[in-house]
């Protein structure tokens, strides 16, 4: 059986101390679930089967184990002991990567992929929100929300034919149904590929406002300096404006706008001219390059392009 490594035990990551990760004024939670959440959750036996302490056991969690939930909240009466502090937040997300190999049981239960996402889905949202609601800087936000799209987008292609297996997670504690004018997912079997892009897609415009924010303190000769994830991501965002995908609609004018922007570096990066080269190879029904492109894709770009599979072969047999 997998088992989950506690904090303690897992490689630090390598992340800029630049005095932000603790002294936020706003945010003074140092672990990864604030103490009060944690009591009232187990009083309540709404403790998810990725943090119980004792199998079977929904009254019972730990320290190293319970994860923040995501929680509507009205901004000005949020106390500074539930928003988890820059390091608590790395810590959080070091946790949550490690449940992505419990694939096969967790305290004594069977789990999958589905179980994970939907555990992760309202964790990594509860990250994002501690982010935001200290304004945390841009060096700390992009880093962790590129680790959510890369699971989401992973999750995108690992789960598209789940439409009844996994089970249903009652043990996850995410009733919600709408959070902030947002569907959150559905209690049922199946896994939502919309509602999925739709948070993808939120993630992404949280990171260009980061990366944005980023070039706007730099001197006038680094301002075409990009982060070390951004190339990546916009090459990401290209890829799923490509065509029409599920309930989202192709707009060729958000494609342009987000090229025009771009800084030089990233629109002459090899992440970004592979992207613009599938792009083009699905303007001309070119579906040779277009699957050779597949082939050679990193393993997340070849997951948003198997959203194109389908009305790409289509193409091919009407040529």
């Amino acid at each position: 059986p997998t088992r989950v490594v506690p904090p303690s035990e897992i490689a630090p990551r390598k992340v800029l101390d630049d005095g932000a990760m603790d002294a936020n004024p706003r945010a003074s939670c140092t672990d990864m679930c604030p103490a009060e959440e944690r009591d009232k959750r187990e009083r309540l036996d709404d403790i998810a089967r990725f943090e119980m302490a004792q199998a079977g056991n929904r009254g019972l969690t730990d320290v190293n184990l319970a994860v923040k939930k995501f929680t509507r909240f009205v901004e000005n009466d949020i106390p500074a002991s539930s928003v988890r502090t820059i390091r608590a937040l790395y810590r959080t997300m070091d946790h949550l990567a490690t449940l992505m190999d419990a694939t096969s049981t967790h305290c004594g239960t069977p789990v999958g992929m589905y179980d994970i996402h939907k555990f992760l889905w309202d964790r990594y949202r509860s990250v994002r929100q501690d982010l935001l609601l200290q304004s945390a800087p841009p060096q700390h936000v992009a880093p962790m929300v590129e680790e959510m799209v890369r699971f989401q987008l992973m999750a995108e292609y690992e789960l598209c034919e789940v439409d009844g297996r996994g089970g249903r997670d009652d043990e996850s504690g995410d009733d919600e149904k709408e959070v902030d004018g947002e569907a959150a997912p559905p209690d049922t079997e199946a896994f939502n590929s919309h509602l999925n892009v739709e948070q993808i897609m939120k993630c992404f415009t949280t990171l260009q406002e980061m990366y944005r924010l980023y070039r706007s303190r730099l001197s006038e000769i680094d301002r075409d300096t990009t982060m070390s994830g951004e190339n990546e991501m916009l090459a990401f965002i290209l890829l799923l404006n490509i065509d029409t995908h599920g309930k989202y609609k192709h707009n060729p004018m958000n494609t342009m706008s987000l090229l025009r922007q771009m800084p030089h570096a990233a629109s002459h990066s090899a992440d970004v001219r592979f992207a613009r080269r599938v792009y083009q190879a699905n303007l001309r029904s070119d579906y040779v390059t277009f699957f050779r492109c597949v082939e050679s894709a990193p393993y997340v770009a070849a997951c948003i392009l198997h959203l194109y599979f389908q009305p790409m072969r289509l193409k091919a047999f009407r040529m």
